[in-house]
């Protein structure tokens, strides 16, 4: 049976000292000195020996 065997979620932060320039000028984009990255890693399969 390959059914659900793992489960992994994390967080990161990404800290910059200064503001990260942007290359294009688009309306309503903030720049920003921290990046924020959630994730939900799910394993599935079978063991084989």
């Amino acid at each position: 049976m390959t059914g659900l065997k793992g489960i992994e979620v994390g967080a990161t932060m990404d800290a910059y000292p200064k503001v990260v320039p942007i290359m294009a000028e688009l309306e309503g984009v903030v720049n920003k000195r921290f990046f924020f990255e959630f994730y939900l890693a799910l394993q599935f399969g079978k063991k084989y020996t």
